[in-house]
């Protein structure tokens, strides 16, 4: 079964522990919810589904290790222009 990945561009306060960082994009999967924050490499805040903070302001080397299967949705996913599937 596919995860359906969304992806949001702008900022987004979604979890009330991260309310302070303006992330530039967010990824939402079945079980985490990655904030991509600005900088130079940009960082990621992973959470899981209960908001819990698991990693803060990663590199995206720290997430490749940790969490491989969000670091190929960051880098690889592409969902399709008419139905949303992974390709």
């Amino acid at each position: 079964m596919k995860t359906l990945l969304v992806l949001f561009l702008g900022a987004s306060l979604a979890a009330p522990a991260l309310a302070g960082d303006l992330a530039i994009g967010t990824l939402r999967t079945r079980d985490h919810e990655v904030r991509i924050v600005p900088g130079d490499p940009p960082r990621y805040t992973v959470t899981d589904r209960r908001s819990r903070v698991l990693v803060r302001e990663a590199t995206l080397d720290e997430i490749a290790r940790r969490f491989p299967d969000l670091h190929r949705a960051l880098t690889r996913g592409v969902a399709g222009a008419q139905d949303a599937t992974l390709r």
